[in-house]
């Protein structure tokens, strides 16, 4: 049974064992198109088995729709790949066509910040996906320790405008992702002006550490599977 989620994804969930986060590149104008499209498609079918949850996020540059799903394992979205997969595909393109499937990057949630009580609503999602030369399993979590080591503090500031952040590594162990909780967009921008020296070489100047690359999103909408 579908069931109507927050649109902010909550990546401690704690029956989650994988997180897929991807993006799609629409039409100018087609993103919440596109987003509604994915989530009409999910009602029209029974949930799949270890479907947890879909959230979909709208990009600041017009034209991209970040998907985070959670499931229970990592065997489910595998099992889920054939025919049912591409029929949900066949109805989201039959509502809106045009859409440019980009890379998924199937995740483990790592480490996240400690989110206080009283924290502001979370307005602005940024993602800062770290890719990694070769295949190393622990290097993405040495990387994830270095930054929460220069930080020097497991909980953000709430001057600054960062509410929580969720680092997550990749299964294929080239790729981090970082889930940040922004109360505006342009607190981040006024944070990313003025970065901590011992931050951004903890981020930037890594190991392995092949690029970075960071981009913005407006919660918009999610789904969730009701187990009542």
């Amino acid at each position: 049974m579908w069931t109507d989620d927050e649109p902010v994804p909550d990546p401690r969930r704690a029956a989650a064992g994988v997180a897929l986060i991807g993006e799609w590149e629409v039409r100018p104008g087609d993103q919440r198109r596109a987003a509604d499209a994915v989530l009409a498609a999910w009602r029209e079918t029974a949930p799949p088995v270890g479907l947890l949850s879909h959230h979909c996020l709208l990009g600041e540059d017009g034209v991209t729709v970040l998907h985070y799903q959670q499931w229970t394992r990592p065997g489910a979205p595998r099992a889920f790949a054939g025919g049912a997969r591409r029929r949900w595909l066949d109805a989201v393109r039959a509502r809106v066509p045009g859409i440019d499937h980009r890379r998924v990057t199937a995740c483990h949630g790592y480490r996240s910040t400690v989110r206080a009580p009283a924290a502001p609503a979370t307005g602005c999602l940024v993602t800062v996906t770290v890719d990694f030369a070769g295949t190393d399993p622990y290097r993405a979590r040495e990387w994830v320790d270095g930054v929460f080591a220069a930080a020097g503090t497991p909980e953000p500031g709430a001057a600054s405008g960062l509410i929580a952040a969720h680092f997550h590594t990749g299964l294929d162990g080239t790729r981090a992702v970082n889930l940040a909780e922004w109360t505006t967009a342009a607190a981040h921008r006024a944070a990313a002006r003025t970065p901590a020296p011992r931050l951004r070489a903890a981020a930037g100047g890594a190991p392995g550490v092949a690029g970075i690359a960071v981009a913005r999103f407006t919660p918009y909408r999610g789904i969730s599977v009701s187990t009542r």
